[in-house]
């Protein structure tokens, strides 16, 4: 199946950037109030929107770690999982990856509020051999 994926965040001298599905991206927007100006939001939405903001930037500028941002595989089947709020409410941002002209784009594709295991349950691997398999037209507005 193929899927629409738009520009979310591109660094003309980084070696990644992040898209969005379109077909998810409103369940991303709703929460991390990416649609709410920052001095209309509340603590839980400052809190939630920051976090989302730092990992991204984190990623782009190659300063990561594992406990942030890494590959999750299922089989031949490989994603990457951004881990936002970990000891809590442990969200996930699961990510298609794909290398298109030299660089890795990370699309986001599914959001996972508040993950309760550790480990990966048997729907987050059916999840992850889904989106492992996306095709996305993307899409840059300029």
């Amino acid at each position: 199946m193929e899927l629409t994926a738009r520009a979310y965040r591109i660094v003309a001298d980084s070696h990644r950037e992040f898209w969005y599905e379109e077909n998810c991206w409103p369940g991303f927007v709703a929460f991390f109030s990416l649609d709410v100006p920052d001095e209309a939001l509340t603590k839980t939405q400052r809190i939630r929107k920051e976090a989302f903001r730092r990992a991204i930037e984190r990623v782009i500028t190659n300063t990561y770690t594992r406990d942030l941002f890494e590959k999750e595989c299922h089989g031949t089947h490989c994603i990457w999982s951004m881990k936002l709020f970990k000891g809590g409410q442990n969200t996930r941002v699961f990510c298609h990856h794909s290398k298109i002209h030299n660089k890795d784009r990370f699309t986001f594709s599914a959001l996972i509020e508040k993950k309760k295991t550790q480990k990966l349950t048997p729907q987050d691997l059916q999840l992850i051999e889904r989106i492992a398999k996306h095709i996305y037209t993307y899409i840059e507005i300029v």
